[in-house]
């Protein structure tokens, strides 16, 4: 059995299309576990619907408790011997389930496989298909982040997801679970749509507070030193850029900054962040292009 767990929050609109992407599977021995996160809209409304339809969906309802701790309810009852989750406003391709839980039974060596996936708008336009690099690549990037799948025995061992890592703790547990089991992907298969949308318009590029987050996971890992130090004269950069997408040019120059005086003497700094400084934004020229009515709603920093 498959256990694919769904937390949602207040998304009653878009959970439909998530959930209906798991329940049409090729592969029907599975259990969609959906956990409501102290939902105030028409969510109870919508799993009723889809519990008298489909007996293999529950539907687990808590206090809001944030992301970790849903994922934590959900896979705590979950009775699969293979385990996934999916984000209440993404879509699992019709095949992906079977194409994962196949591959992992022929290869019982591998504890966590993941693959490529599709970036489509809310219409389901095609935007980019990505191929994710290889695992060698997760303390640099969260390689593993949109289609995943892995051994209940890989759950029972590294435990649940730790709500200090609110909004990368994803990323954090990839890491834990790279230490104790080998990794697998399949890059050139997409089986996973990860939906933008104007709630979100920023979603693509990655807002700054996050890349704090991922340079914090990747420290609290990291091991020797070097690799600390390696991590700290990138971070910057990486967070400088995010700060450009979003048209915040005061705090890219901080950031451009504060990653050249980590090694003034290194002329390819001095570029880097002369191109990240002149690159124009992409997120204020979409706002600029988008009619008053569509303007996205701006999302609360996770860092205050």
């Amino acid at each position: 059995m498959v256990t694919i767990v769904l937390p949602t929050y207040n998304r009653a609109s878009r959970l439909p299309g998530a959930l209906r992407s798991c329940v049409q599977q090729t592969y029907r021995n599975l259990e969609v576990i959906v956990v409501d996160d102290g939902s105030t809209d028409s969510t109870p409304e919508v799993m009723a619907a889809f519990q008298r339809e489909d007996p293999r969906v529950r539907y687990l309802r808590q206090e809001n408790k944030k992301l970790p701790a849903a994922l934590n309810t959900g896979f705590r009852a979950s009775k699969g011997d293979l385990l996934t989750w999916i984000s209440d406003d993404n879509r699992f391709h019709q095949d992906a389930i079977e194409v994962m839980a196949g591959f992992l039974e022929k290869s019982p060596d591998v504890g966590l496989l993941y693959c490529g996936y599709d970036i489509v708008d809310a219409q389901g336009n095609l935007l980019q298909k990505v191929h994710p690099p290889g695992p060698e690549s997760i303390f640099n990037l969260n390689c593993v982040q949109a289609c995943f799948m892995y051994r209940r025995k890989v759950y029972e061992v590294i435990g649940d997801y730790d709500p200090a890592w609110l909004y990368v703790e994803d990323y954090d547990y990839w890491l834990r679970v790279q230490k104790r089991f080998q990794l697998a992907h399949l890059p050139d298969i997409q089986l996973f749509s990860w939906v933008t949308h104007q709630q979100s318009l920023t979603s693509l590029l990655g807002g700054p507070q996050q890349k704090i987050l991922i340079a914090k996971v990747q420290l609290s890992h990291a091991s020797p030193w070097s690799s600390k130090l390696r991590i700290l004269s990138a971070a910057p950069a990486q967070i400088a850029e995010a700060y450009a997408a979003r048209g915040e040019r005061g705090r890219a120059y901080l950031a451009c900054l504060l990653y050249v005086m980590f090694k003034p003497w290194r002329g390819y700094r001095w570029g880097r962040a002369l191109e990240i400084l002149r690159a124009p934004s992409p997120v204020v020229a979409a706002r600029a292009n988008q009619k008053p009515e569509d303007q996205p709603v701006r999302e609360h920093s996770p860092l205050g």
